[in-house]
C-alpha cells in the first residue's frame, strides 16, 4: 500500500516535469525564429540599401550582442553565397544538440519548406529572407 502511494505521486511528478520541460523548449525554438526574422530583416535592409549582402562580419557589427547566440547557447550561422544568378544568404539556428542537420548550409538554397515544431535539435533555417524550415506557430 505504501509503494502505490509513492507511485502516483511521482508519476504525476514525472509528467508534469516532462510537460514544463517541452513547454521550455518550445518557447526556445520559438524565440529563436523570431531572432532569425529580425537577422533576415536586417540582412534585406542592408542589402536593399547597399546593393549587396553584409558579410559575416559587417553583420555581427549590426546585429552587435543582440543576436550573436541561440537561446540554447550556439551561434547563428550566417552564409552568403554567390551563385550564377547572385548572391543569397542562409541563416541558420543549429537548435538544441547545436549540430548542423546536413553537411553544408549550401544544401538549404534548394529546400521545400517544412515545419520542424516540437523538433528541438532540428535545424531552423531561412534563405534569402524566407524560412525554408521552421518552427511553426
Amino acid at each position: 500500500m505504501i509503494c502505490r502511494g509513492i507511485a502516483l505521486p511521482a508519476l504525476v511528478l514525472t509528467i508534469v516535469t516532462c510537460v514544463a520541460c517541452d513547454r521550455a523548449q518550445r518557447g526556445m525554438q520559438v524565440s529563436a525564429q523570431g531572432d532569425l526574422q529580425t537577422i533576415a530583416a536586417t540582412v534585406e535592409q542592408f542589402r536593399a540599401s547597399k546593393g549587396t549582402l553584409p558579410s559575416p562580419d559587417s553583420l555581427r557589427k549590426i546585429l552587435g550582442q543582440r543576436a550573436e547566440r541561440d537561446p540554447w547557447g550556439n551561434a547563428y550561422a550566417y552564409v552568403v553565397y554567390q551563385r550564377q544568378e547572385g548572391e543569397h544568404f542562409v541563416i541558420v539556428c543549429l537548435g538544441a544538440d547545436g549540430k548542423l542537420d546536413v553537411a553544408s548550409p549550401e544544401l538549404y538554397l534548394n529546400s521545400k519548406e517544412t515545419t520542424v515544431a516540437y523538433q528541438y535539435s532540428r535545424d531552423i533555417v531561412v534563405v534569402d529572407g524566407s524560412f525554408v524550415q521552421n518552427a511553426g506557430k
